[in-house]
C-alpha cells in the first residue's frame, strides 16, 4: 500500500463549513441522518410533553364549566326560593292593602254623610292612607335587596369561571401556535447542525470531496514504493501528487454533473485540462531546480461520475478513469531509482498544505 501525506483539500474545505462532530466526508450522510433522527426522538418527547400540558388543560376547563354549572343552578335555586317568598309577601302585601283601601274608601263616604263626626272620619281616613303608603314593608325590601345581590352574584362569579376558561382556551391556543419556534428555540443548536449539513451536503465542497477521497481509496492500493501528497501547493494547487520509480503524477480531480462540465468548459473559465497542464508544468520547473538528474512530470485529470474528453491542444494531458489510473501509473516505464524518489519526497513534502 502506497504511503499518504497529507487530507484531501476538498474535504478540508468541506470541514470548515461542517459541525466539529464531522471528522471526514463520509460522516456528513452518516451524521445527518444521525441527527435528524434524535431531532425526531426530540420532538417526539417535546409533543409528548405539549399535549400532556394541552390535555390538563382541557381537563381543567372541563371541571370549570362542570363547577360553573353547579354554581349557576345553586344561584338559579337559591332565586327561586327568593322569589317564592317574595310572591307570598306581595299576595299578603295586597290583601292588606285591599283592605286598607276598603277602609279609606268606608270613610271617605262617612266624612261625606256625617258632617259633625267629620273631625273623626278624617282622622281615621289619613290614619289607613298613611298605612297605604308605608306599603312595602321592611321584609319585601330586604327580599328585593337578597335578589338583586344573588343576581350580581351570580353574574360575578360566572364572570370569573369564563374568565379562567378563556384563558386557559387561550393558553392552549398559545401553545398551539408556539409550538414549533418554542421547540426550534429549544434544539437551536440541533437544528442549526442540520441546517449545516443539509447545506454541506449540496456543496460543492462536499462533492468535490467525495471525488477526491474516492481517488485517494484506488490511489493508495498503489505498491509501496509510491507516495501520494494530497492538496500540494507549488506555486498553484494540485489535488494530487503521486511519487514513485514510474514518476511524478500531478492529478487534478473533477467531479461535476454534466450540466456543469458543459457550462464550464464553454465559458472563458480555466478548463480543468490547462489546470492541470499548468500545475505540471510549475511543478516540473521548480523540480528541475533542486536535481540533477531528468525528470518526469506526467499530468492526468480522472472525472469522477462526469464525461470528459482529451483536449488535442494539450496532448500530454491525460483523461484516466478511476478504474484504469494505476494500472496507467504503475505500467509507466521507471525512472526514478529509490535514492531519487526519497529527495523528490523530501522536497514535495515541505508543500503538503
Amino acid at each position: 500500500m502506497a504511503k499518504v501525506y497529507g487530507k484531501t483539500g476538498a474535504e478540508k474545505d468541506l470541514l470548515k463549513i461542517c459541525p466539529p462532530e464531522i471528522k471526514c466526508s463520509v460522516d456528513v450522510e452518516t451524521y445527518t441522518i444521525k441527527f435528524k433522527l434524535e431531532k425526531e426522538r426530540k420532538r417526539a418527547v417535546f409533543d409528548k410533553e405539549t399535549y400532556s400540558s394541552v390535555k390538563i388543560k382541557k381537563e381543567k376547563i372541563k371541571e370549570l364549566k362542570f363547577n360553573k354549572d353547579r354554581m349557576i343552578m345553586g344561584y338559579t335555586e337559591k332565586l327561586k326560593k327568593l322569589g317564592i317568598i317574595k310572591s307570598d309577601i306581595e299576595k299578603i302585601l295586597n290583601l292588606k292593602i285591599k283592605e286598607n283601601e276598603d277602609k279609606i274608601n268606608f270613610y271617605k263616604n262617612q266624612i261625606k254623610q256625617h258632617f259633625k263626626i267629620k273631625l273623626i272620619f278624617s282622622l281615621l281616613y289619613f290614619r289607613f292612607y298613611h298605612r297605604l303608603q308605608s306599603i312595602p314593608p321592611k321584609q319585601l325590601k330586604e327580599i328585593r335587596k337578597a335578589i338583586v345581590i344573588t343576581r350580581n352574584e351570580k353574574s360575578k362569579r360566572a364572570s370569573e369561571f369564563d374568565n379562567k376558561i378563556n384563558n386557559l382556551k387561550n393558553s392552549i391556543e398559545k401553545i398551539n401556535k408556539s409550538r414549533d419556534t418554542e421547540f426550534e428555540n429549544k434544539e437551536k443548536v440541533l437544528i442549526s447542525k442540520i441546517e449545516a449539513l443539509d447545506e454541506a451536503f449540496k456543496s460543492e465542497e462536499y462533492h468535490g470531496a467525495m471525488g477526491e477521497n474516492a481517488t485517494l481509496e484506488k490511489l493508495e492500493k498503489l505498491p509501496s514504493d509510491f507516495h501520494i501528497f494530497c492538496d500540494v501547493k507549488i506555486k498553484r494547487q494540485m489535488d494530487f501528487v503521486v511519487v514513485g520509480p514510474t514518476g511524478i503524477f500531478v492529478i487534478e480531480v473533477k467531479n461535476w454533473t454534466p450540466g456543469y462540465t458543459k457550462d464550464h468548459l464553454e465559458s472563458d473559465e480555466e478548463s480543468p485540462h490547462e489546470q492541470v497542464d499548468d500545475a505540471g508544468t510549475k511543478l516540473y520547473y521548480f523540480l528541475k531546480d533542486k536535481f540533477n538528474f531528468n525528470l518526469r512530470v506526467r499530468k492526468v485529470i480522472i472525472p469522477v461520475k462526469m464525461i470528459l474528453e482529451e483536449n488535442p491542444n494539450l496532448p500530454f494531458v491525460k483523461i484516466k478513469s478511476l478504474r484504469w489510473v494505476n494500472s496507467f501509473i504503475t505500467n509507466s516505464k521507471n525512472v526514478f531509482s529509490t535514492p531519487q524518489i526519497d529527495n523528490i519526497v523530501k522536497k514535495i513534502i515541505q508543500f503538503v498544505q
